[in-house]
């Protein structure tokens, strides 16, 4: 059983491969939906792609932030905040020092 289960995703990481090269090299052109931009007034910004034959409503969130927006002189304090989240600190615990913060 490991062994067919095996050459089955060997199977499909070939064909994953063999298509993301394909695509690469410009031999395949899949076209990409239609989509529209939109910017609340928060600045958030939406990128909508409907499907009026599908009856379902699904998202997914991109957001700015972690190392990437550090300050040049205070490199890493995101991943610290980050980590320090998950610890709490003296008398406070996890959930209250995330929900204040």
């Amino acid at each position: 059983m490991g062994t067919r289960f095996g050459s089955t995703a060997a199977a499909a990481l070939w064909v994953l491969a063999l298509t993301v090269a394909a695509v690469a090299w410009g031999g395949v052109d899949i076209p990409a939906p239609a989509s529209q931009s939109v910017t609340l007034a928060n600045g958030l910004k939406l990128i909508l792609v409907p499907r009026h034959d599908v009856p379902l409503v699904a998202f997914t969130a991109v957001l700015r932030g972690g190392s990437r927006l550090d300050p040049g002189n205070l490199e890493g304090v995101a991943s610290l905040t980050a980590e320090l989240l998950t610890r709490g600190a003296g008398a406070r615990e996890t959930p209250p020092i995330g929900s204040q913060i």
